[in-house]
């Protein structure tokens, strides 16, 4: 998943002892002048998710791949890239999953790996609806609302029916240290950090001001799993979504969970994330077959096997 499943950049690092992405990233020495910072960011953001060119991202092209005008970008990259912005809570809480995502990759069938690409998609909506005022995870902010935007960690001690008034205060103080003025419209994603908080994998806030609340819950399973426990608007969230790794061809409701389908999960991923569906990951035989032969047109003398996990 690190490597976006790309056979040859996996083959590479992995069988040829080449330099990995984030050696070949600083070895390229870019730097993004300060008073260009947010607006390249508002581009990347909108690139990842739609993967529409665009020529002032031109200084990414050589860690993207471009097929048919459209551009993408491995989550290794992907990280790298964010690295070269001023840090926020929000592209923070991206990298540290990112970060995350290169210990949980090695076990294949936890579902953490599942777990921290829908965060770092989840993160992406969250700046597209920051920057554009569209585009937000699940459609939870109106069309047209530039909200701030935060990332908040929820510490072991915090309930489900608790979480709405510690996001809020937590939301509050950071902004306000940040000499923020008018917090609302505040749009906050939230992770707890037990990992076996129950219900939800994470939430989404949308606050229009301290008085209107808008929460949704989220949870990740791997495969065609289903939540032991329904959802229920008691639980303090309005809406709580099934994100599955195999995903139905039509979406339902599930004991209260809005179950979405394959094209509604794929398209929360966008254009650079999709391919890290589970139900599209590459097998082992497959990959290593891929990554061999496309190696074998450049490097012909090259006659190492590749060792890497079941899965990109």
């Amino acid at each position: 998943a690190l490597y976006g499943g790309i056979p040859s950049l996996i083959y590479s690092v992995f069988a040829l002892n080449e330099l990995n992405p984030d050696k070949r990233f600083v070895n390229a020495g870019l730097k993004i002048p300060e008073d260009e910072q947010k607006i390249i960011l508002s581009y990347f953001v909108k690139a990842v998710i739609s993967g529409e060119k665009d020529n002032d991202l031109k200084m990414f092209d050589q860690f993207a791949i471009t097929k048919d005008e459209k551009v993408k970008w491995p989550i290794c990259y992907i990280k790298c890239i964010l690295g070269l912005f001023k840090e926020t809570e929000t592209t923070r809480f991206i990298l540290d999953e990112c970060n995350k995502l290169v210990v949980q990759a090695v076990s294949t069938e936890s579902g953490k790996d599942w777990e921290c690409i829908v965060g770092i998609a989840v993160g992406f909506r969250c700046l597209s609806q920051a920057f554009y005022g569209f585009g937000s995870p699940f459609e939870i902010v109106p069309l047209g609302v530039v909200p701030n935007v935060f990332a908040v960690a929820l510490p072991d001690d915090i309930t489900v029916e608790g979480a709405n008034n510690f996001i809020l205060s937590k939301s509050l103080e950071a902004l306000k240290r940040s000499r923020i003025t008018n917090p609302f419209p505040l749009l906050v994603l939230a992770t707890p950090t037990f990992s076996k908080f129950p219900i939800v994998d994470g939430f989404v806030a949308y606050y229009a001001s301290a008085e209107i609340m808008t929460l949704y819950g989220y949870q990740t399973k791997l495969g065609k799993g289903l939540p032991k426990k329904g959802f229920t608007n008691s639980q303090g969230m309005e809406k709580g979504f099934l994100l599955q790794g195999k995903a139905p061809d039509d979406d339902h409701s599930y004991k209260g969970w809005e179950h979405w389908n394959k094209e509604q999960v794929q398209q929360l991923l966008g254009y650079s994330l999709k391919d890290l569906y589970p139900g599209d990951w590459t097998s082992f035989n497959s990959l290593n077959a891929a990554a061999a032969e496309e190696e074998e047109q450049t490097v012909p003398s090259k006659n190492k096997k590749i060792k890497i996990n079941k899965r990109p």
